[in-house]
């Protein structure tokens, strides 16, 4: 099975779209952009475990690079916090993960384990 860049950052896209909701309209220029980064480093790290040029460890560590990437990109937009971050790009990964992960044989994205939530109190917290 062959992966295709168009079709992973748009279903990225649209799982961060989903998830960041009321700031999609803040987001949206770079998150087409930072996805569209992660699905080619996908594609690529696909091809270099396949050749047999990195290992499975190896192929995670250069995923995740780019998933902080992204999210080191997504904390410049004024206002947007850390776990709004943390959340599109958690998001992102997982609308994929059983693709990926089935291309590759391994586990390269995680696919489940428990959601990174929040909970503020006006005033409070902050």
């Amino acid at each position: 099975m062959s992966l295709d860049v168009q079709s992973l950052a748009a279903t990225m896209v649209e799982a961060v779209r989903t998830k960041v909701s009321s700031r999609w309209p803040a987001l949206r220029a770079l998150a087409e952009v930072e996805m569209r980064k992660l699905a080619q480093t996908l594609i690529d790290t696909q091809a270099l475990y396949r050749s047999g040029q990195i290992d499975a460890p190896r192929a995670r560590h250069l995923v995740k690079m780019q998933q902080n990437a992204a999210r080191g990109v997504f904390l410049t937009i004024k206002g947007l916090g850390l776990l709004t971050a943390e959340q599109a790009t958690t998001a992102a990964v997982r609308a994929v993960a059983a693709t990926v992960n089935g291309t590759v044989d391994f586990v390269l994205l995680p696919d489940g384990g428990k959601e990174v939530q929040a909970s503020f109190k006006a005033g409070k917290d902050l």
